[in-house]
This record gives structure tokens, sequence and C-alpha cells, in this order.
């Protein structure tokens, strides 16, 4: 997420966070780069993010989903695996 959220902001784009039911980001283990051994471990792009004062607030305050209309929007991207 970080990585694509840095891309699109560098590109001038208006970029929101949302979540199934709004506020603070989980991070599973997979992704957090404070997980030893994770697949981002010590990623200074990912922990640059959560201390950023800006994508930091974001990420402990995102908008429901429920609240989020598409039409808002010129694009909307989907984080996760499968």
């Amino acid at each position: 997420m970080t990585r694509a959220f840095l891309m699109f902001t560098e590109a001038g784009h208006r970029v929101d966070l949302a979540s199934p039911k709004g506020g603070e980001v989980t991070f599973d283990t997979h992704s957090d780069p404070r997980t030893p051994g994770g697949a981002y471990a010590d990623d200074l792009i990912s922990l640059g993010f959560m201390h950023h004062a800006k994508f930091g607030a974001m990420l402990k305050n995102t908008l429901p989903i429920g609240a989020v209309s598409v039409d808002d929007y010129d694009a909307v991207w989907v984080a996760g695996r499968c």
C-alpha cells in the first residue's frame, strides 16, 4: 500500500484511505514492517509512512468503506493479498 500511495501522491493525485469499518489500520504480520522475517521486515518506506505526520494520521483514521462513493473517485485501488 505504501508504494502505491507514494506513486499516486507523487503524480499529484489525492489519496484517501478506507477500510471495512473505518478507524485504525491493523497490519497483518505478513505486511507489517515491524514483523521480523515478514515480507516487508524493516522496510524503510513502510516504516517511514507509519511515522509520517500526514500518512500516519490517515492510518489511524480511515474512512469506513460504506461512506465512500466510487463516483467521487477516478480510480479505486484495493490493497491486500489473495
